[in-house]
């Protein structure tokens, strides 16, 4: 077949040619070259997808349905169980750090004659402060495959010393000091234990191993602790794993080592070894349930941190020595107060129980308390419950800024939230308001009595504070105050001035709210509504009656001035009597003086 020549020709160029072969090779290599990079922009999606294997390589896979690992394998990356779906593991894992198992809810994880190893197994025991002889941390020495004399060499774990501390063997305490200690066993010795005392206020870290010297005779051994006996440490191990369990995880002969347990739903553990993986963390939602379970070496001083709702059943199960407990339920709590300003302690709080220091409120009112332990379940079976009191310091606002402090010692519930009551607290309800006349002119004022009842304990020195309809404040003389103790009703007068308006009207009146409470009305003294009070022109300005207040004034002053000329004239007419009377009684003597006079002339 003859080549297919396709010319285009143009002005100034030259003639192009692109023959069919050419064409072809040029789009098939432009097909390959499509299909691998489809292939590349796919392949993390296939192995995302694949769940049939654990994840290699730092990768995320899903499950989605249900799937079984039964091969032993290497466990590097993060798996999904979703909703609805189901991993079973029935092979034994190595799982590198930071990997991680999600069941979400709805989804289930089952290890069946399977474990789930930690690559990471180094770790340090930390002794737990404690002298008392049936709880001290120890070791046990095992002679059964040893011959001769041996020497059992301790070390400290990195920066730690063996100062102040002692190694205690068939009851003889020997003083240890530096980074290393060494004791001595003969031939013939049976199994020991090797116990350690000290001041509390020492820390001593034992080294992941120790060694056995048979000077003369064979090499030195290394044995970590974790594959001898031991009692009463908690191990340093951060846990290089995390199985996150929102839904259901279930195991039955399974071995779990070295992981971070997380639960918000439901384990179900059977038969089941879990080390180095305690405490597991439990929410309040959790159900843990665990028969002939076994619990070692925990990196606190219990296996289960359980929120106070978290149902736990421990039937059968077992742990090792006297200071790692079963479990702890731990709380952090906040109060709840009607006032902003209030100061508390706490006494017996937590475990040990202790006074706590002070601890005020927050503007709501809110004061959260310090996380604590508020139930043990301790490793000899018992169980211990905190029993708190709350008792105030300091509990003001300015209802009785001047009297005593509000509320009362009170046990400590437990539980997320709660709501401090106490019997000496106010609690006031304004039962009337009532005035003394039911129609006034709007010139006036009438009287008004509110009637208050306290039915808290706790006395309240308050204010009303009155509006009318339109919201605006009532002419009442200020603030009527009164004091209301506890447990009685008492009443204050005060007076309304009149309105501008005719008609029927009422006031509303409340008690004066402190600026300390948490949420109005807290104390109760709400506003009501008074009675209510029919407002009247004013007398002066009715029809008719104008001029009578006028004419009353003007006819009583003209009586008072009548009265008063009339006394006026009285007293002029007396005084021109009194005259009269006087010029009289002069002129008669004067006429005796005559007489007399003449008579002494005549005798002459």
């Amino acid at each position: 077949m003859p080549a297919l020549e396709f010319i285009h020709e143009s002005e100034g160029l030259k003639h192009l040619t692109v023959k069919a072969p050419i064409m072809r090779r040029l789009h098939v290599r432009a097909t390959s070259i499509s299909i691998l990079l489809l292939m590349l922009i796919c392949t993390p999606f296939i192995g995302v997808t694949s769940a049939n294997e654990p994840p290699d390589g730092g990768q995320n896979i899903t499950i989605t349905g249900d799937v079984i690992w039964d091969q032993d394998d290497d466990f590097d990356g993060i798996v999904d169980v979703a909703n609805g779906a189901s991993l079973t593991i029935s092979a034994d894992l190595d799982v590198a750090n930071e990997s991680r198992i999600i069941v979400h809810p709805g989804g289930i994880l089952s290890i069946s004659n399977g474990s789930l190893n930690a690559e990471w197994t180094d770790t340090d025991y930390s002794w737990m402060r404690n002298s008392d002889e049936g709880h001290r941390s120890r070791i046990m020495i095992e002679t059964a495959d040893r011959q001769g004399s041996f020497d059992v060499i301790l070390n400290s774990a990195k920066n730690s010393y063996f100062n102040g501390m002692n190694a205690v063997v068939d009851g003889t305490a020997t003083a240890m000091e530096g980074d290393n200690h060494t004791i001595s066993f003969s031939a013939g010795s049976s199994d020991t234990w090797i116990e350690f005392t000290g001041a509390s206020v020492y820390e001593m870290i034992l080294s992941s191993e120790i060694r056995i010297d048979y000077p003369g005779i064979k090499p030195t051994e290394t044995i970590p602790i974790g594959d001898i006996p031991h009692e009463n440490w908690m191990v340093n191990d951060p846990g290089t794993f995390d199985i996150d369990v929102q839904g259901t995880m279930d195991t039955n002969g399974a071995f779990v080592y070295g992981a971070v347990i997380n639960v918000a739903g439901t384990l179900n553990f059977s038969t089941t070894d879990i080390v180095r993986s305690t405490p597991i963390i439990a929410t309040d939602a959790a159900s843990i349930r665990m028969n002939t379970v076994d619990m070692k070496d925990s990196r606190d001083d219990h296996h289960i941190t359980a929120g106070i709702q978290t149902i736990i059943d421990l039937s059968a199960s077992t742990i090792h020595g006297t200071l790692v407990d079963f479990w702890e339920r731990q709380l952090e709590q906040t109060i709840q107060f009607r006032a902003n300003e209030v100061i508390v302690a706490i006494t017996d709080f937590g475990h040990p129980p202790s006074t706590t220091n002070p601890i005020p409120t927050n503007e709501q009112g809110l004061m959260t308390l310090p996380l604590r332990t508020v139930e043990i379940g301790f490793a000899d079976g018992t169980v211990w419950n905190e029993d708190a009191t709350i008792v105030i310091q300091s509990y003001k606002t300015a209802w009785n800024a001047q009297l005593d402090d509000y509320g009362s010692s009170a046990a400590l519930p437990i539980e997320s939230t709660t709501i401090y009551e106490s019997e000496i607290l106010p609690m006031l309800t304004i039962d009337s308001i009532i005035p003394d006349e039911t129609n006034v002119a709007t010139d006036g004022r009438v009287k008004m009595n509110a009637t208050i009842t306290n039915s808290g304990s706790g006395s309240a020195r308050i204010g009303l504070e009155c509006f009318i309809g339109n919201g605006s404040a009532a002419d009442v003389g200020g603030y009527p105050v009164l004091e209301i103790p506890g447990d009685s009703t008492r009443s204050v007068e005060f007076t309304w001035r009149g309105i501008a308006e005719t008609g029927n009207q009422s006031i509303t009146c409340g008690v004066i709210q402190p600026a300390q409470l948490a949420t109005e009305g807290a104390y109760g003294g709400l506003p009501v509504v008074s009675e209510s009070v029919t407002w009247t022109e004013p007398v002066a300005e009715t029809e008719g009656l104008g001029m009578l207040p006028l004419i009353t004034a003007l006819l009583v002053g003209a009586v008072l001035i009548g009265i008063a000329a009339l006394q006026y004239s009285a007293n002029i007419q007396k005084e021109k009597d009194e005259q009269r009377k006087t010029a009289a009684e002069t002129g008669t003597e004067s006429e005796k003086n005559d007489k007399d006079r003449s008579k002494t002339a005549n005798i002459d």
